[in-house]
């Protein structure tokens, strides 16, 4: 059996192929990769699904379950290796979240309850809100299940909540409504020895007497989560990361870099050409033998007969710079930045970069928007579990309002000088009856609007005197004051603006 064996091989080394052990050895690593590649492009619960194929409960316009996992994994990648992909989500993050955020509660009692869950130890929503907006476009997604203090065990029953965070790599799938793809109702995430494990997503009762109410899906053991998605369509059941449209150009940028350093580092290099005139071969070498590398700052001598010149490289740099600049300019333009946010200040006067910021703000502010309803989902279920479980009272006013730090620095000197002209147009065209009074309260409000003032154009129209004799007979004395001291409120000055 040796022999046919030592046969074999000698005659694979002469007319080429591969041995019997070679043929295991490929057969064992082909198995591993293709049984990799399976686990690679799994979505399902329990089984896989095959690479190429959709599995049964995907939407049609998600990406296949391995492409995604590839996304969210070079997102992260590109976040902590990229500085420029670094950057561009967390100057998106420092808009939305800014300053940070408040909130006010119209009723104390509310006010309480989520001032219990803003500050808790765990949840620390103060600084965990620069975490999730930075996350949200990191991943596209955020999910974040919940735990209500029932207090069945020791007798509290506060349904305090405290959240939590999933990582996305770690969902399999997200269930929706079969009549609606709209209707997000479940989350499948990997759990130990690689059982799955599903959260029901928080949403509005729809029977009993918590109707109408954010609570905890029933059949979840408990399990509940938020999930929010972005970048996605409305017949998708997965957001997408804010750096794959460009993940490719801050790879080839980030190469365009590494390049132009070697360039640089290739430029440094010079040779000294000596030209021997009339010289042999022979000579030429013996003088190579003789000469040793000039020192910087030293003297060369030499006869009419020899020429010393030192020859660098030239790797035109000029046409690369260009091209570097392209790069550069697809990658935040295409991500809602303008190129002079990124060092290239050069590129554009005042005047053109105040225009170019306008699409910015507005990209920015719709992020910000979603962000907030987001916080207001949580605040709310907040509330609700609260009621539940008569900590504050059924009928109680659960208004509140959330404080965004604003998108937009405002031009205060150009609005200060538009709501005072404004208000001298007003008071005229009221004497003149061109508008009427909450007309005329109605168009000031929207100007000193610019300010950060709002007013409550209702409240100010009822609170003028409605008798003449208080006019001073005209009928119109008293809304020219109250324009002129709203005027005076709204003053940019008092309000602490330079």
């Amino acid at each position: 059996m040796a022999l046919m064996d030592r046969l074999r091989n000698r005659l694979v080394d002469l007319f080429g192929g591969i041995t019997k052990e070679e043929l295991k050895v490929f057969e064992k690593e082909a198995d591993q990769r293709v049984n990799e590649a399976i686990d690679f492009a799994s979505s399902g619960d329990d089984e896989p699904t095959y690479y190429g194929y959709r599995g049964y409960g995907q939407a049609l316009r998600d990406l296949l379950a391995g492409r995604h996992k590839a996304a969210l994994e070079a997102s992260w990648e590109m976040y902590i290796t990229n500085p420029l992909a670094k950057r561009l989500l967390e100057l998106k993050r420092d808009f939305i979240v800014g300053e940070g955020i408040t909130f006010q509660a119209e009723d104390d009692s509310v006010q309480e309850v989520l001032e219990s869950f803003w500050n808790d130890p765990v949840n620390r929503l103060d600084s965990w809100v620069f975490q999730m907006a930075l996350e949200l476009g990191l991943w596209g997604e955020q999910i974040y299940p919940v735990f209500v203090r029932t207090g069945e065990d020791v007798g509290w029953g506060d349904n305090r909540v405290r959240c939590g965070v999933i990582d996305p790599l770690r969902v399999r799938k997200v269930v929706t409504d079969p009549e609606n793809v709209r209707i997000k109702t479940e989350v499948h995430v990997v759990g130990p020895g690689n059982r799955t494990i599903k959260y029901g997503i928080v949403r509005a009762s729809g029977e009993g007497k918590d109707r109408g109410k954010l609570v905890v899906p029933e059949n979840f053991d408990g399990k509940a989560c938020f999930y929010f998605s972005v970048n996605s369509l409305s017949n998708s059941t997965r957001g997408i990361p804010d750096l794959l449209a460009q993940s490719d150009w801050l790879k080839q940028y980030d190469q365009y870099l590494f390049n132009v350093l070697e360039r640089e580092a290739f430029i440094k290099y010079f040779v000294w050409d000596l030209l021997m005139k009339g010289a042999t071969k022979e000579q030429i070498r013996a003088r190579l033998k003789e000469v040793k590398m000039p020192r910087p700052g030293s003297v060369l001598g030499h006869n009419e007969n020899e020429e010393w010149k030192p020859i660098s490289p030239d790797l035109h740099q000029a046409g690369s710079q260009i091209a570097g600049r392209q790069i550069l300019t697809h990658i935040v333009g295409t991500f809602g930045f303008p190129e002079h946010w990124f060092g290239r200040g050069e590129a554009a006067t005042r005047a053109t970069a105040k225009e170019m910021g306008e699409p910015v703000i507005k990209s920015l502010t719709s992020r910000q928007r979603y962000f907030r309803e987001m916080l207001r989902d949580m605040l709310k279920f907040v509330i609700d579990q609260a009621i539940i479980a008569g900590k504050v009272k059924e009928e109680v006013e659960r208004k509140f309002v959330l404080n965004m730090p604003d998108v937009s620095v405002r031009d205060t000197g150009t609005a200060a000088t538009a709501l005072l002209q404004a208000s001298q147009a007003l008071v005229l065209a009221t004497q003149q009856r061109y508008v009427t009074q909450e007309k005329a309260v109605e168009i000031f409000g929207q100007i000193s609007a610019q300010l950060g003032v709002e007013i409550d154009v209702k409240k100010t129209v009822e609170d003028l005197p409605k008798r003449d004799e208080d006019y001073g007979g005209d009928g119109h004395g008293k809304l020219e004051e109250a324009l002129e001291l709203m005027g005076t409120k709204a003053n940019p000055r008092e309000r602490g603006f330079d």
